[in-house]
């Protein structure tokens, strides 16, 4: 089942992607958006529905498949990372 955004009001998020992944967004999409089955209208709903997919797998994988709570605009910390990224293996002879 492919997701469906919301219909109706929209709310605008601003975030910073890698200039590569942003070309290849941009060409997935360009190049499958006349395909039977594809359904996306514009590169907004493309990536509307890309974060909409891997929202609802991990809802059923950490929350038994149930939306958490919303969270409102301004709580989240926006803009690059400003402490270095944890450590996701250890270093040899630590």
């Amino acid at each position: 089942m492919t997701p469906v955004p919301a219909q109706g009001k929209t709310e605008q998020l601003h975030f910073f992607v890698k200039p590569e992944n942003a070309a290849r967004y941009r060409a997935a999409f360009l190049a499958t958006q006349h395909l039977d089955g594809e359904e996306a209208q514009s590169l907004t709903d493309f990536l509307e529905r890309a974060v909409l997919r891997e929202t609802r797998r991990l809802e059923r994988k950490h929350n038994g498949g149930r939306q958490w709570p919303p969270v409102p605009a301004g709580v989240l910390r926006t803009g690059p990372r400003t402490t270095p990224k944890p450590r996701t293996t250890p270093k040899e002879g630590l």
